[in-house]
């Protein structure tokens, strides 16, 4: 029987889960270009009918992994592949 139809149980995506890879994807693509501002949380979380808790969750992965920077009181903006620091190695 190949992987592919061996009876596997796959966890379903989680909403968190979507939303980062929605922003990764769109912020890749160049949906959000470098240094733009992104919509408030508040904002994403009422357009997709979210906690609030759920956006900042991903907005904070977001920063941590580089796709993001948030300036306290001004926003959240994108920050493009070529412009985002690589983890050090080791």
């Amino acid at each position: 029987m190949s992987r592919l139809t061996a009876h596997r149980t796959l966890a379903p995506i989680t909403i968190k889960d979507q939303l980062l890879n929605m922003f990764r994807h769109d912020i890749d693509r160049g949906q959000y270009a470098h240094g733009e501002k992104l919509p408030s949380r508040r904002d994403v979380a009422k357009s997709m009918n979210i906690a609030i808790g759920t956006v900042t969750k991903v907005f904070n992965i977001l920063n941590a992994e580089g796709y993001v920077r948030s300036v306290n009181g001004d926003g959240t903006y994108a920050v493009g592949p070529e412009h985002r620091q690589k983890a050090p190695v080791g």
